[in-house]
């Protein structure tokens, strides 16, 4: 983790309020995210400078654009939206969402990390495993945490062990071990 400072300037007050404006439009809010943000814009500086004109700033966007298109392809689009849900991604977001990214990202990248380190969802799985992911991930203190947990759960469809009280099942799993109970207990009548 890097070092960080507490910045305290005097910048005219409608630019500081129209940078409030933008970031709360372009993230959704302000707070939590407006340290990042000034950050942002301090990088922009360093690299690209204050005296470059805006026009030299669009080529070189534009030539690096062009690079990653060469690289990876581009295809038409046609103006539809991806309508694919969290649940349905086979494998983990490219980047992790932040610490102050909306729950549902954090929740959604946390079900794709599990599947791929475990292969998909096994039939059972110990209740502890998801909250080493939560803790590993995102090092939340234990009462954020367990709401993580519980919507991973719930994301996952897992439910109660009914026998052993540290694991989780899929419900066709609980269902299948208590009628194999029930029969047992029927054969021994």
């Amino acid at each position: 983790m890097s070092d960080n400072v507490q910045v305290g300037l005097r910048v005219d007050r409608d630019v500081y309020e129209e940078f409030k404006q933008t970031v709360k439009e372009r993230r959704g809010r302000w707070q939590g995210t407006g340290g990042n943000e000034l950050e942002n814009a301090m990088r922009h500086y360093i690299r690209f400078g204050a005296d470059k004109p805006l026009p030299d700033m669009i080529a070189e966007a534009n030539r690096r654009l062009e690079r990653i298109e060469g690289a990876v392809g581009t295809a038409e689009s046609d103006g539809g939206t991806d309508v694919r849900s969290a649940e349905t991604h086979t494998h983990a977001p490219e980047e992790k969402p932040d610490h102050h990214a909306p729950r549902d990202k954090k929740v959604a990248y946390l079900v794709a990390q599990l599947r791929d380190d475990m292969n998909g969802i096994p039939e059972e799985l110990p209740k502890e495993r998801l909250r080493e992911i939560v803790k590993d991930e995102y090092g939340f203190r234990s009462d954020t945490a367990k709401g993580y947990v519980d919507e991973l759960r719930e994301k996952l469809g897992l439910v109660d062990h009914p026998t052993v009280d540290h694991l989780l099942a899929t419900p066709e799993r609980r269902t299948e071990i208590i009628e194999q109970q029930t029969d047992d207990e029927l054969e021994t009548l």
